[in-house]
């Protein structure tokens, strides 16, 4: 037995109980995740925004249920599943009773990304152990239920993903005025990108300053392509970036000597 991360808002939990808890879905990037999961295996559902555990799920197979259950997304990956706990958002397990107890959430300094297990699911728990104390917990708020708030913004809180491909990008992509604010922006980047180059670049990595910069600021800032960003520790981008500080304060100097005469 395995267990795995299933992943829910305030909405899509409420959805899938309406629905009869009996199938649980993902999008379909996750094929081959989902493709993993055997019959047997333990989905434990756990409720974004609020941050609590909320459900066990026992998966007993492939579903082949296409109805219309999810708003946002059809999560056309789906498993038959049998409920072993459902609690409601106001019964759940908060996060903060795993602090210290769990691989993913070993101290404070683990909040708020948890060491990227919450990023996605179906997501394999590293430790069977770290499943069965989830479990558990949540067996025992199902019998010793406690009641605690829940913050009804954060409940209400939408896929982001979707409602902004949905809401936001198509429309705006149809208009010229879309492309015409893209265009501005890009320059706008393009010019704060440079400015931070000239201040930055000879002082900060000649001196072997180091900094916690997330792949999308190295990205912005320095230009390095997105993919090998990611795939590169800070050592190697700190590498990269000299490299390129010692190719551009050169060239710098040349155009701003051309433009002086």
């Amino acid at each position: 037995m395995t267990y795995w991360l299933d992943l829910f808002t305030g909405q899509t939990w409420q959805e899938f109980r309406d629905y009869g808890g009996s199938v649980s879905g993902f999008r379909k990037r996750m094929h081959n995740a989902v493709e993993r999961i055997k019959p047997g295996d333990i989905l434990l559902c756990y409720l974004t925004g609020v941050m609590r555990w909320v459900g066990a799920l026992e998966v007993e197979d492939r579903s082949r249920d296409k109805k219309k259950i999810w708003q946002f997304d059809d999560f056309p990956e789906r498993l038959s599943v049998k409920p072993i706990v459902l609690l409601s958002p106001e019964h759940g397990v908060p996060m903060e009773e795993l602090e210290g107890k769990v691989d993913f959430y070993r101290s404070r300094a683990d909040r708020p990304g948890f060491n990227g297990f919450l990023r996605m699911s179906p997501n394999r728990f590293k430790r069977g152990n770290d499943g069965d104390l989830i479990l558990n917990l949540l067996r025992t708020a199902e019998k010793q239920p406690i009641s605690r708030p829940v913050d009804a913004r954060k409940l209400a809180r939408k896929p982001f993903y979707k409602a902004e491909a949905n809401a936001v990008r198509e429309p705006l992509r149809r208009s010229s005025a879309f492309q015409v604010q893209t265009n501005q922006l890009a320059q706008t980047c393009l010019s704060l990108r440079t400015q931070i180059r000239r201040q930055l670049a000879p002082a900060t990595l000649r001196s072997n300053t180091r900094c916690s910069c997330s792949a999308a600021t190295w990205v912005l800032i320095f230009g390095l392509p997105e993919m090998i960003v990611r795939k590169l520790g800070t050592e190697q981008r700190w590498g990269r970036c000299r490299a390129w500080s010692n190719d551009y304060r050169p060239n710098l100097m040349k155009r701003q000597t051309v433009q002086s005469n």
